[in-house]
């Protein structure tokens, strides 16, 4: 139970009431205390010297009126304290519905132990390595080997490789068999031989060739295959994070729903509740409501 509430209960004053009441009671201090503070204790009257008439100035009060002074205190001090306890009912109330109209929805969630719904996050998907990380020792060494093997055979028959250039050399050096370098006696005649035979060459390269095309293509074709169950795991990851993000969704709007009902309901109960008057301000309680009358 919220401390502010022990101002209240089902039957008792409203708001207004209240303030209305207390402002009575403001009156009946400022009366009460006006009477009190007029008091004199002594009569003051005056006479012309030589006569015996004597002209009333003042007049003190009676001890009736003196014996009531304490009970005036009391009821000063009960009327205070019935304005004091109005007031702050009223200030009570108004706390109470400005707590409601503030509060957010994750203190509505702690306040009644409710756990919201945390916002889906979507999950990694595969990659190569995971793919391969499901492959047999086989299949695996076998995409390692192609792999190795096309970066070596490639590496070598490439335009610009090793092979290829001594090819692009070898047919230099049939067109042109002999060079002469220097001058003079020392003229220098360089002769070139080939030592494979042209045709074999050809051969190598081309059957290089079409050994790095088939490996290639294998290679490929393993890569392609490890390429789709990435893109459906991807297609698969999003379909559930559009599923989870829809529920997650609903669940706030269902949520938010309740929240905003607990809030209406919340401040029409604390608009209905009623001003109670404790029992030792009850007869104060009636003495000033019945002046308003």
């Amino acid at each position: 139970m919220n401390v502010n509430e022990i101002f209240f209960a089902v039957s008792g004053l409203t708001s207004t009431s209240a303030n209305h009441v207390a402002n009575l009671a403001k009156e009946y201090v400022q009366n009460v205390e006006s009477e009190i503070n007029n008091v004199q204790f002594y009569k003051s009257e005056v006479a012309l010297i030589g006569t015996s008439d004597k002209n009333l100035i003042e007049d003190g009060i009676s001890d009736e009126a003196l014996l009531l002074i304490p009970d005036k205190l009391y009821a000063i001090s009960n009327a205070k304290s019935l304005i004091a306890w109005l007031r702050e009912a009223i200030k009570a109330r108004t706390a109470l519905l400005n707590a409601v109209n503030s509060m957010d929805i994750s203190e509505w969630a702690a306040e009644f132990n409710i756990t919201l719904p945390v916002a889906p996050v979507r999950r990694k998907t595969l990659t190569k390595e995971d793919v391969l990380a499901t492959m047999s020792i086989k299949e695996r060494n076998r995409v390692y080997s192609l792999e190795t093997q096309a970066a070596v055979i490639g590496k070598y028959i490439h335009p610009d490789g090793k092979f290829a250039d001594e090819r692009k050399e070898f047919a230099e050096k049939l067109r042109n068999k002999h060079s002469v370098k220097g001058e003079g006696r020392d003229t220098l005649l360089y002769t070139y031989t080939p030592t494979v035979s042209e045709e074999t060459l050809e051969n190598i390269y081309f059957q290089l060739q079409k050994e790095h095309r088939g490996i290639q293509a294998e290679l490929n074709g393993i890569l392609h295959e490890i390429e789709e169950k990435i893109r459906e795991d991807e297609m698969a990851a999003t379909s559930e994070h559009l599923e989870a993000q829809t529920s997650y969704n609903a669940e706030w709007t269902e949520l938010n729903i309740r929240f905003q009902s607990y809030k209406e309901k919340e401040a029409k109960r604390i608009a209905d509740l009623k001003i109670v008057i404790p029992n030792t301000l009850q007869s104060i309680y009636d003495t000033v409501n019945s002046l308003g009358k």
